[in-house]
């Protein structure tokens, strides 16, 4: 069909995107959004015909509903991220969630995601996001293949706007003693930190993952104040790099 359309009506955002979206209604809403931000759109409709796509054509973001049959949104981007490692490339996949919950936002940056819109959106709300990841002067190979050194600034800064729910919902499960929570919370905030290459925050991660599955109740208190305490370092480290760099 005609899934390639490509408007100009020169707005911020412009790039090729790559709508992995099952729903018929909201794949038109979405394609409409898109097109109105000069975007080029092919539509997907599962998770396996989004990864057939990006075997054959570049794009510079995916935009990724995480609920579709077939395959859906968690399974398509870890896919994605695998099928990435040893190139240097890091294609931006911006998820779209019907659930706005720290641990559905950990959830996504767990399978490797980049970023979250939350349903219903507004076109402001998509736009903003989008200026974010794409470039605003169109279609780039270099979007489509960026360096090692983007990926990780882009990874510092998804770290500094998610790590602290991460850490918050850490807190909520240890507050109430939530073994599955705290284990899960460990885990994502885990990712994250290697990501980073924060080391000695995956490794305190590592431990309070385990002491959860091992259910050393007692421990539990010590081992997230080590994490929180290690992932404050981590962020203030951060911040003065960011600020350097810019």
């Amino acid at each position: 069909g005609d899934d390639h359309v490509q408007l100009s009506t020169g707005s911020a955002a412009k790039g090729r995107i790559l709508l992995v979206e099952d729903n018929p209604v909201n794949q038109e809403v979405a394609r409409g959004m898109l097109m109105s931000m000069s975007c080029e759109v092919t539509v997907a409709d599962n998770g396996k015909e989004a990864l057939q796509h990006l075997a054959s054509e570049a794009f510079d973001l995916v935009l990724m509903d995480c609920q579709m049959p077939v395959m859906d949104g968690y399974q398509a981007a870890t896919a994605i991220r695998e099928s990435e490692q040893g190139t240097g490339r890091h294609i931006p996949i911006v998820a779209l969630t019907a659930n706005a919950l720290p641990e559905d936002r950990a959830k996504c940056l767990v399978a490797g995601m980049d970023d979250y819109v939350s349903k219903p959106f507004t076109l402001d709300q998509l736009q903003a996001t989008l200026s974010v990841w794409l470039s605003g002067d169109g279609p780039t190979r270099e979007a489509a293949e960026r360096s090692v050194t983007t990926t990780r600034s882009d990874l510092t800064r998804l770290y500094l706007s998610n790590a602290d729910d991460l850490v918050n919902s850490l807190q909520a499960g240890i507050a109430c003693a939530d073994l599955g929570v705290i284990a899960k919370g460990a885990k994502a905030l885990q990712a994250a930190a290697a990501d980073i290459g924060a080391d000695p925050l995956v490794a305190l991660c590592g431990n309070l993952d385990r002491v959860a599955r091992e259910e050393r109740l007692t421990e539990l208190d010590l081992c997230f104040e080590q994490v929180a305490h290690e992932h404050q370092r981590v962020v203030a480290d951060l911040r003065s790099m960011t600020v350097k760099r810019a």
